[in-house]
């Protein structure tokens, strides 16, 4: 039989056990503190991707419709585009500011690449076109190169 009181066994026991005992419950209760409660609680996502920063949340874009976005720090937006009619070029046209050197990445829809552009400088307007085979969805990934940000308008033609 153990002698001693509580008091004396609990004294007796190794530092790091108490911290890391210690630490176990604060972080319990930091969990239990911080998760939502009530109907919802179970519909928890946690660092969700905000719409188009991904390939797999590409924002839409149709032919022809001009798209004005931003380029903020490391960036990258993602469109969705689907070619229609008979196998041709999609000319993808690029606007921007004169702080922005954008560059572009078009996926196929197997989610390979099939072409990249990157502009020499700021300030400049561009047309890249990549061929594209009918009825197909491409990606298209936006970013600053050498770090740069602004605005940009994209615009895909047949």
């Amino acid at each position: 039989m153990v002698s001693g009181t509580w008091f004396e066994r609990l004294r007796g026991l190794d530092v790091r056990l108490l911290a890391a005992i210690g630490a176990c419950l604060l972080l319990i209760v930091a969990i239990v503190v911080t998760l939502p409660k009530g109907p919802d609680s179970s519909n928890v996502v946690l660092d969700p991707v905000p719409p188009g920063h991904d390939m797999f949340h590409a924002k839409a874009i149709a032919l022809d419709q001009a798209i004005e976005a931003n380029i903020d720090g490391k960036d990258t937006d993602f469109y969705r585009v689907k070619s229609i009619g008979a196998r041709g070029y999609l000319r993808v046209h690029i606007s921007h500011s004169t702080t922005l050197i954008p560059g572009v990445r078009i996926y196929a829809s197997d989610k390979n690449a099939v072409g990249e552009y990157y502009f020499d400088d700021a300030g400049a307007n561009a047309d890249y076109p990549f061929l594209a085979q009918p009825d197909t969805t491409y990606y298209l990934q936006m970013w600053g190169a050498r770090g740069t940000i602004g605005t940009y308008t994209l615009t895909v033609r047949h």
